[in-house]
């Protein structure tokens, strides 16, 4: 792309990037962003509140900082009018019509899974995620979600787990990360799978982004995971939007008595699809199988570092997660990725109550994993 198109494409985005549909009116009746400044239909009273604009808007001073933004993060910037635009995205009533890319886009034909949630989920709400994202990855799907705390950020990591395609849609400029502490994160999809914004350059979040960005979390796949949305979750508007673009909504069923699952337990009752594993997913998309299952002997002999740990406190007996966390003193969020991690070795079960157990065949292998002879760790 040439210097003068991409300073085109930034500058309407950034001027005209709430009108959509104009923006992708224009873009296809004059090629391209650049011959749209060109023409100075801008100045005709197609847009009367931005008759001003004209070809100055090249040289605003946010157009430059916008500019040494992209070039510094190394953004590609891409229109509706291009081929390596997602073709999904141009199939929804509203398209963003300019999207700011970190990674590699999806392809045409890449089956994609979104999986939306709570941003304050259950230990199991997260621990669902993470299952979901990395067994997903195993069966060749990726997984598309919003970078948010929670279920999200939970989904984000499982899908890199297993080496899978994640795709974080931010409802902020590609720049902006959030939340903050989610950096590092975002750092690991650009460089493994795709961050992707619709949002101009240092678009701080604002609560009118969130909602907007949904329709492309959607939009970009063939169907979303519900797992814990409240009556009043930003998922169920990303549920909407599923069903408006005609994309098969799947829920994880949750407790009726917790409030944190009334919304997604609503969209049970009007026919979602019930998921207990990936395997209720794929299942029902075309060309995809479900991921190989583990052996239980695959890593009895690697345990190590924070598995160890928690492996070793288990010995003591069946524990949940609070108590996990009072026995090792490691934080929660860690105690469920490697909980997940030893439940996929078959060497921890959950039972009734999110009660976690050693499996009892195991048991007797405490010294050759290398445990401690039954001492709790701290």
């Amino acid at each position: 792309m040439d210097d003068e198109e991409l300073r085109a494409k930034v500058a309407l985005s950034m001027f005209l990037g709430t009108s959509e549909a104009g923006l992708v009116r224009l873009l296809k009746t004059f090629g391209s962003a650049r011959e749209i400044l060109r023409s100075g239909v801008l100045s005709r009273g197609l847009f009367p509140d931005l008759d001003w604009i004209g070809g100055s808007i090249l040289g605003d001073d946010r157009v430059e900082r916008a500019l040494r933004i992209l070039t510094a993060g190394s953004v590609r910037v891409t229109s509706i009018l291009e081929p390596d635009y997602p073709a999904s995205l141009g199939l929804i009533s509203n398209p963003p019509p300019i999207l700011y890319a970190r990674g590699r886009l999806p392809g045409k034909d890449e089956p994609l899974i979104s999986l939306v949630g709570r941003r304050n989920p259950s230990a199991s709400g997260r621990s669902m995620a993470y299952e979901l994202g990395r067994s997903l990855a195993l069966s060749g799907i990726g997984v598309v979600s919003g970078l948010a705390r929670g279920i999200d950020s939970e989904a984000h990591r499982g899908t890199l787990e297993g080496g899978g395609y994640a795709v974080a849609v931010l409802g902020t400029g590609i720049d902006v990360p959030y939340p903050v502490e989610n950096r590092g994160l975002m750092e690991s999809i650009a460089e493994k799978g795709c961050v992707l914004s619709e949002f101009s350059p240092g678009t701080p979040p604002t609560r009118y982004n969130f909602p907007r960005r949904n329709r492309l979390i959607s939009g970009l796949t063939l169907g979303i995971v519900v797992i814990e949305a409240g009556m009043r979750s930003g998922s169920l508007t990303t549920a909407r939007s599923a069903e408006s673009q005609g994309k098969r909504i799947f829920v994880v069923p949750g407790d009726p008595t917790f409030p944190g699952t009334a919304g997604s337990n609503t969209l049970l009752r009007r026919g979602a699809i019930p998921v207990l594993s990936a395997s209720d997913v794929v299942s029902r998309i075309p060309g995809t199988s479900a991921p190989p299952e583990r052996r239980p002997e695959s890593k009895r002999h690697d345990l190590h570092g924070v598995d160890k740990r928690i492996f070793d406190a288990l010995h003591s007996g069946p524990m949940d997660i609070n108590s996990i966390v009072e026995e090792t003193a490691l934080p929660a969020n860690v105690i469920l990725s490697a909980l997940v991690r030893l439940e996929l070795d078959d060497a921890v079960e959950r039972i009734p109550g999110n009660i976690f157990r050693i499996r009892p065949r195991f048991r007797a292998a405490r010294l050759p994993l290398g445990s401690n002879g039954g001492q709790r760790t701290k």
